[in-house]
């Protein structure tokens, strides 16, 4: 008699899904990557229309910051692959900015080879 109620209770009921609460917290070396790759973007628009505005005759400064926003890229990356060795925390945020940085990498570096061998799309 214990053994069929028992597997009532255990048996998954039509239209209810089992939810499981967690108490992990996000990464937070996964948040400083994210906010990395969002500044390494924010310099590359500003950057972006900047040289438009300057018809492509942008001083070194520019150039050097272009650089540091790739500095912060890879940083990004090495940050987001550095959270995937927290224990007890998720993973979406770290996922997410290694992604997010990665992207933003080859973003800048096809701008940087573009503008070195006068591509124009």
């Amino acid at each position: 008699m214990f053994e069929i109620a028992g597997k009532r209770r255990n048996r998954k009921k039509y239209g209810r899904k089992k939810y499981l609460f967690s108490t992990k917290n996000p990464n937070y070396v996964g948040i400083v990557a994210l906010i990395a790759g969002i500044v390494s973007l924010g310099l590359f628009a500003a950057l972006t229309v900047y040289s438009f505005l300057c018809k492509g005759q942008a001083t070194l400064f520019i150039g050097a910051v272009g650089f540091f926003s790739i500095f912060l890229s890879i940083s990004g990356i090495y940050m987001g692959f550095q959270s995937f060795n927290t224990i007890d925390s998720t993973y979406t945020i770290s996922k997410i900015s290694t992604l997010f940085n990665f992207f933003i990498l080859i973003l800048w570096i096809t701008i940087f080879i573009s503008g070195t061998y006068g591509l124009w799309w």
